[in-house]
């Protein structure tokens, strides 16, 4: 994990000519306009369901039944507003400023906001930081919300009793720049090896039937390279998965 070699079929990119990162970014850019004219036009009809639902609810005419389901209905539109506001986060590039930040600090903020998929009794995280971390310049939100979706699918993948460890420490390219790694590993049921080179596609997912669209990993992806770091995922069936997270040091 020290150091990231050239392995066999990496592309030299030359001038002018056309990469796979340049294809995937393209893409990348069609989703997130594609997701953002899909997810305005939600939001309206999603408003008048909610103001509806609330001014239904204010009337003395509801019996206690009717007032229980209308509250169904609002906490429905409610959880689908805030699954648009997610979509809308990852399709409009956040203005945020980078500044230097200790990883440590962000991955213990990300533990936070996700307590309630954590706190279910049956996993354990632990921890592991060295003592002593480089900052990175980083946009904070954008590093909280890759780490927050790299843990969301670890807690997915542990259907029992299980584990959830990060490590944090200062590593070195072959170059010798100083970056910060983040490993991120469960003990859950892993990705099948057919899988596994397609986890970071967008609308890719093993997760059927869960209402998943398969955004999370390649979110990740393209927040870590923005950043000017890298991604590597190692995962077998019925083992566990581990990600890494690698972001210069500043």
């Amino acid at each position: 994990m020290g150091g990231r070699k050239k392995k066999d079929g990496d592309i030299t990119k030359v001038p002018g000519s056309v990469t796979p990162n340049m294809i995937e970014s393209h893409k990348m850019a069609v989703v997130g306009q594609l997701f953002r004219g899909i997810a305005h036009d939600m939001k309206n009809p999603l408003a008048v369901i909610l103001q509806g639902s609330e001014f239904l609810g204010l009337g003395d005419a509801a019996d206690s039944s009717q007032k229980k389901i209308l509250e169904m209905i609002r906490n429905a539109a409610l959880k689908i507003d805030g699954m648009l506001e997610n979509i809308l986060g990852f399709a409009r590039p956040s203005g945020d400023q980078p500044q230097i930040s200790d990883m440590r600090t962000l991955i213990d903020e990300s533990i936070i906001l996700l307590g309630p998929q954590l706190n279910t009794g049956y996993i354990q995280v632990s921890r592991d930081f060295s003592p002593s971390v480089p900052g990175c310049k980083v946009n904070r939100n954008e590093i909280k919300q890759a780490v927050v979706s790299v843990l969301m699918n670890a807690a997915d993948a542990i259907p029992e009793d299980g584990i959830v460890s990060i490590e944090v420490k200062p590593v070195l390219y072959e170059t010798g720049e100083k970056s910060v790694a983040i490993m991120i590993t469960d003990n859950g049921c892993g990705i099948p090896e057919d899988d596994l080179s397609r986890v970071c596609e967008p609308f890719f997912t093993t997760k059927q039937g869960q209402g998943r669209i398969g955004l999370g990993l390649a979110v990740v992806r393209d927040i870590i390279e923005r950043h000017k770091g890298y991604l590597s995922i190692e995962s077998k069936a019925g083992k566990g998965t581990s990600v890494l997270l690698v972001l210069p040091a500043e």
